[in-house]
């Protein structure tokens, strides 16, 4: 299968499996407001999903493996950056477990 049919199949398998889920817990799906925030969380995440399938396909199984794992020494950093999230010891003794 070519990569934009691995998406589109693999986010329409997860919505089949949370649509339901929110019927037996009757949660809105998007509560107002916010609506920008929803689409800019949802193109990252596909974006994030191109580029892991990508990196699959393209490099190395055990590099693409490596990279997935780092992203939570990324993601710190980058909280911090974007965020003002504050980076405690504590945070930097578990990241670098």
């Amino acid at each position: 299968m070519s990569l934009p049919q691995t998406i589109f199949l693999r986010t329409l398998w997860g919505i089949a499996l949370t649509l339901p889920l929110f019927a037996v817990v009757r949660v809105g799906l998007l509560p107002e407001g916010r609506l920008g925030l929803y689409g800019l969380r949802i193109a990252l995440a596909v974006g994030a999903l191109t580029c892991w399938l990508y990196s699959i396909a393209h490099l190395p199984l055990v590099l693409a493996s490596a990279l997935s794992f780092s992203k939570s020494l990324f993601l710190l950093w980058l909280a911090a950056l974007f965020f003002s999230e504050t980076i405690s010891p504590r945070r930097l003794v578990l990241t670098g477990i």
